[in-house]
């Protein structure tokens, strides 16, 4: 007969690597017993995880901290319109089918359907005969694409 030991979890932490890049590189489990474990790492401790991969640098995260930080790396992956060429225009909305096409202030705007990284899509404005591309989240209000449709 085998005797299965249990450890009593008390607390997780997430493992960042700095700098970050919108994901986790993993969990640290923390025990009753004052000790902790990096999840899928054969049992190592944050210390031992460390030191298995010292050159990279990480960084212990609470859920409120990842949440901040997921935030402002989606705010850091948007971008301002840049104009394109017609014909990069015309691929994108006869590639995967436009999302959200429809008159937005002075131009006509679209987002690609295929995410970038969580809700961030590239959407695409024809305003004035020219076109012009950008990053932000598929998400947007009306009233923010039409300012930044109006501010092209």
């Amino acid at each position: 007969m085998s005797l299965i030991v249990t450890k009593k979890l008390i607390n997780i932490r997430f493992i960042i690597k700095l700098p970050f890049t919108g994901c986790t590189q993993s969990v640290i489990q923390y025990f009753e017993d004052g000790t902790d474990e990096v999840m899928y790492s054969d049992g190592l401790s944050f210390k031992q995880y460390c030191a298995k991969n010292s050159e990279k640098t990480f960084r212990l995260v609470n859920d409120k901290e990842l949440d901040q930080l997921m935030a402002d790396f989606m705010l850091s992956l948007n971008t301002d319109p840049n104009e394109v060429t017609e014909e990069t225009y015309n691929f994108a909305i006869g590639e995967a089918g436009p999302c959200r096409y429809q008159n937005y202030g002075s131009g006509t705007a679209f987002h690609m359907e295929e995410r970038s990284f969580g809700n961030n899509v590239d959407w695409y404005v024809e305003k004035s005969e020219r076109y012009y591309t950008f990053a932000n989240s598929a998400l947007l209000s009306k009233d923010s694409l039409v300012e930044i449709i109006d501010n092209i």
